[in-house]
């Protein structure tokens, strides 16, 4: 509990980390046939793997670890449901990684929900709320996947959905379940407004869902990093419509900036900070859209810097860094475009499934290259 506390809020749990990992290995050879020991080795190395991504790192060894440790467990004791759960969430968590990584999710998503029905098909029992949550977002997984690549996402959708408000209805005092279904309706939202639908029900449910989830837990900043994603998304709807967004975007910066301030480790915030700036310099004119691309970059520098190589970060910095150059004058756009190229490319290398945006902003991109420059 203590490590999964200290990693919430960004502080450094390696040493810790390895010292448990160590007595747990040895634990398991001097009772092999204990099947608790197995699961709360298998735990450590889902958090080692935590640790490896937020560090911009490959988990993926320490995720099939964490699986493999788990089938041990259950050979050890097949009916055992902590194992069955604990797998279950190991599943979700590398098909998650390979998600991330432009590769197919699915049959790892589909593996996990054979173990969580074992769990919810047995009688009331601790681990039924973390089953529920690791089918939930084996759902919005799903739904996000099909909808990268331009798939009818409805059924996932709606299973994400149905599972999450079940969660949060069942488990008022979880912080966690409010912030699931917070997580499943900005999802939705998404999707709406990819749409060119109105996704305000589907955000105002989700803002509901933090509020709550900040009485149980207040200062978390996994919940405020995702109020800071609501009203972005509430930001990007009013723009479509031509309205003013300063109300929502101002609302979405204090969201993030207290997040930051409880955990100034999470990459994923100052991505969601990143665009922020972008969209309020697509607003805006002259220097205020200038300074707004200036904070922009300097947030994805951030989140590059805790987390090489994440490709939403390199997205959010192409973007940023290609919005300066359609600024600037027409004689020094070819050199400026260079580099919005350079993390464009890149974002798209490590993750295909960016390419719905990635690939036109690229495309964007390279027409800057051929625009007439003065001599």
């Amino acid at each position: 509990i203590r490590l999964h506390y200290l990693t919430r809020h960004g502080q450094d749990i390696l040493s810790s980390l390895l010292s448990a990992l160590e007595w747990a290995q040895q634990g398991t050879k001097l009772y092999p046939s204990w099947p608790a020991l197995w699961v709360d080795l298998a735990h450590l190395y889902l958090m080692r793997a935590e640790h490896q991504t937020a560090q911009g790192q490959e988990s993926k060894p320490d995720l099939e670890e964490a699986v493999a440790t788990l089938r041990r467990a259950l050979q050890a004791q097949p009916q055992d449901i902590p194992a069955h759960a604990a797998l279950g969430q190991a599943l979700v968590r590398l098909a998650a990684r390979d998600y991330n990584h432009g590769e197919n999710p699915l049959p790892l998503l589909t593996q996990a929900r054979e173990h969580f029905s074992t769990v919810l098909g047995a009688a009331a029992h601790r681990d039924n709320a973390e089953a529920g949550a690791g089918l939930r977002e084996s759902f919005i997984l799903e739904a996000e996947y099909r909808l990268a690549l331009g798939q009818d996402a409805a059924q996932a959708m709606a299973e994400a959905l149905q599972t999450a408000r079940r969660d949060a209805t069942a488990h008022k005092d979880s912080a966690d379940a409010q912030d699931g279904l917070a997580r499943v309706l900005l999802a939705q939202a998404q999707q709406s407004l990819s749409r060119g639908e109105d996704p305000s029900a589907a955000l105002a449910e989700g803002t509901q869902a933090i509020e709550r989830g900040h009485r149980l837990r207040p200062s978390d900043p996994i919940l405020l990093s995702r109020e800071g994603d609501l009203f972005l998304m509430a930001a990007r709807f009013q723009h479509a419509l031509r309205r003013p967004v300063d109300a929502d975007l101002r609302r979405a910066q204090t969201a993030l900036t207290a997040a930051l301030q409880a955990n100034k480790q999470r990459a994923d915030t100052y991505v969601t900070l990143a665009r922020c700036h972008l969209l309020h310099a697509q607003t805006s004119t002259g220097n205020t859209a200038a300074m707004a691309l200036v904070h922009g970059l300097d947030a994805s520098a951030k989140a590059l810097a805790i987390s090489p190589g994440s490709a939403t970060a390199l997205l959010a910095q192409g973007l940023l860094l290609l919005a300066q150059a359609e600024r600037a004058p027409v004689a020094q756009r070819l050199a400026m475009v260079q580099p919005a190229i350079a993390a464009l490319g890149s974002a798209l290398r490590a993750n295909p499934l960016l390419a719905a945006e990635g690939r036109e902003a690229l495309g964007r991109a390279h027409a800057l290259e051929f625009v007439p420059h003065r001599r």
